[in-house]
């Protein structure tokens, strides 16, 4: 890690590859194939250079602080989306002249900042099965034009919503949510990583330096990462929606009850640790919180906006009697929880159209 210091300016300058510092000439010669990195105290903004000469620029969010979006809106595209755009950076002939237009569009208001692309978890999940350069190219797009900025991952929005809901009766003061779209690396995930432990010596904000662009490299080589990661199998999800879907009893039941089979998912919410242990301490029952949160969901749009639309989604889909495939569940958590938040969603049809009904 060097250090470099202008009028007004200071500068930090790493090589790393899963998080490794690579801190003197000698060493940085003998890594050359490995990305390197520049961060910009004064914009809090961390430049990554590839060993080929591209580069990404993440901002980070500030220590304490809210990033500001600066009148960005925010639109959230799902991965055929993002694959359009890599394919028209990359490959312009392969891509027809009407989403070109499109593409074109977005490429050029992401570079100028008049746009936020977000990333999710979603989008890695649906990424690292990929290998080599198609791989790549598809990933360094993604991490060029979203400039560092993710999605919450849903659980986590999922939880928040609930913990509001449920703390809704003695409110804490100064108690907010977290921002759903952030440059928070820390946040794309469900399962955040343990906070690295702080270096002895260093300044407080160094050592929270040291973590955030250690989580924004880790995410950085996971994407750029050329070996293939193979996809988990899960089919139980999907063949019990299918069989409920295709159930003729679920499929004559009214329209409130149908409704009512799609928010199943709140029993599976309130199971969740954090919120059993938020239980736990407010004296509440599962069964007390989940009627709680029924009522919530059917109160306002502005109670739970994702838990609202996920659940009209699901039982919206249910209805089609289609067979579920692990894409749908990708489909109905991501793209509800950005349609919830984001100024604008581009999805394929089929997910749109239940959006859109739901």
């Amino acid at each position: 890690m060097k250090r470099a210091s202008s009028p007004g300016r200071e500068e930090l300058s790493t090589a790393h590859q899963g998080g490794h510092a690579v801190d003197d000439p000698k060493t940085r010669r003998q890594h050359r194939d490995r990305a390197h990195g520049l961060f910009t105290r004064s914009d809090h903004v961390l430049a990554i250079i590839t060993p080929g000469g591209e580069s990404a620029i993440m901002e980070i969010e500030p220590p304490g602080g809210t990033a500001q979006r600066a009148g960005r809106r925010v639109v959230y595209l799902d991965q055929g989306h993002w694959g359009s755009l890599a394919r028209r950076v990359s490959d312009p002939g392969s891509v027809t002249q009407e989403e070109s237009a499109a593409a074109d569009k977005l490429i050029g208001w992401a570079r100028d900042r008049r746009i936020v692309l977000p990333l999710s978890s979603g989008h890695v999940v649906e990424t690292t099965p990929l290998y080599a350069a198609k791989r790549q190219r598809l990933a360094l797009t993604m991490l060029q034009l979203s400039c560092g900025w993710h999605m919450r991952n849903p659980v986590l929005v999922r939880r928040d919503e609930i913990a509001q809901v449920l703390a809704s009766a003695e409110p804490v003061p100064g108690r907010r949510r977290p921002e759903v779209f952030a440059p928070d690396a820390d946040g794309l995930f469900a399962t955040p990583a343990p906070p690295e432990p702080e270096l002895a010596g260093l300044p407080g904000y160094l050592n929270w330096l040291c973590a955030r662009l250690t989580a924004v490299a880790a995410n950085f080589d996971l994407l750029m990462d050329p070996q293939r990661i193979e996809p988990v199998k899960t089919t139980g999800w999907c063949d019990e929606m299918t069989t409920l879907g295709r159930d003729a009893q679920f499929q004559a039941l009214p329209t409130a009850r149908r409704r009512a089979a799609g928010i199943r998912a709140l029993m599976d919410a309130v199971y969740d640790k954090p919120v059993l242990d938020l239980l736990q301490r407010s004296g509440q029952s599962p069964e007390d919180a989940a009627t709680v949160l029924l009522q919530g969901l059917q109160a306002s749009t502005d109670t739970m906006p994702f838990l609202r639309l996920y659940a009209d989604a699901v039982s919206v889909r249910l209805l089609n009697r289609a067979r579920w495939e692990l894409n749908d569940l990708i489909d109905m958590l991501y793209l509800a929880c950005a349609a919830a938040y984001a100024d604008a969603v581009a999805a394929e049809r089929a997910a749109a159209r239940y959006l859109g009904t739901a």
